[in-house]
């Protein structure tokens, strides 16, 4: 059992970093500090708050870059935050 219980409409992520590496058009490999600008944040959604009625649990979400907060292994970040989900196709 997951040891963190949101509250209100906060959620539980795992993060999935997506960064890589990048080349700009002149073939110089891009330092990560300049990627972050055009990685993908997302996470697997472990846990839910009561008043969310967005997200479910198992979900993959994406969330603004600065709308996290890390405890313990994890992201915690309100249900306002989430871009979008990822729907099963």
């Amino acid at each position: 059992m997951f040891r963190l219980k949101p509250l209100h409409n906060n959620v539980i992520l795992e993060s999935t970093p997506q960064l890589k590496e990048e080349t700009s058009t002149g073939g110089l490999i891009l330092p990560q500090e300049r990627q972050y600008s055009t990685a993908k944040y997302e996470g697997k959604v472990l846990a839910i708050g009561p008043a969310c009625k967005h997200v479910r649990v198992g979900q993959i979400a994406l969330y603004a870059q600065y709308a996290v907060r890390e405890e313990d292994d994890v992201l915690i970040i309100r249900e306002d935050d989430i871009l979008a989900v990822v729907n099963d196709v």
